[in-house]
């Protein structure tokens, strides 16, 4: 039986190939992820409780260790902003820095009249099937651009 064989115009054809597609893919995903964040971003404010409005605005996104909004000074300088990625990796951080951010989420006892409790959680319940879709369409797109690009097709 005989083998397949490639030529070296096959395999440098297919070595661009896997160099192209994981870069255009990666590239497409990590600029829905920051889209998807910010939009969550934005739900959680809306959601927070509101008294001064320290809370709402001391609310950040960041995508592969790179803040997605400009970092604003927080009201409290001696809490730290949430642990960032290191980058490298796909992955989101959103949250808020203020020191009772967590209570104010958790606590389902406190009477809000302006926001509630799972700020975060809530938003992120409703959307998550769009975030993830959003993404893998964003990737698909991706994919396809570079194959047509590439006279694949």
């Amino acid at each position: 039986m005989k083998k397949p064989m490639l030529d070296f115009d096959d395999l440098k054809y297919l070595n661009g190939l896997l160099k192209i597609y994981p870069a255009s893919a990666e590239k497409a995903a990590s600029k829905q992820l920051a889209k998807c964040a910010l939009d969550l971003q934005g739900k959680a404010q809306l959601q927070a409780p509101k008294d001064l409005g320290d809370l709402r605005g001391s609310a950040y996104a960041n995508v592969e260790g790179k803040d997605l909004i400009p970092e604003t000074p927080d009201t409290d300088p001696t809490t730290p902003r949430a642990e960032k990625t290191k980058g490298g990796k796909l992955e989101a951080v959103i949250g808020f820095t203020e020191p009772y951010a967590l209570i104010q989420h958790e606590e389902l006892g406190f009477r809000h009249t302006d926001g509630n409790a799972k700020y975060m959680e809530k938003p992120y319940m409703e959307n998550k099937d769009k975030y993830i879709s959003s993404i893998g369409k964003a990737v698909q797109n991706a994919l396809e651009k570079a194959e047509v690009n590439d006279g694949s097709s």
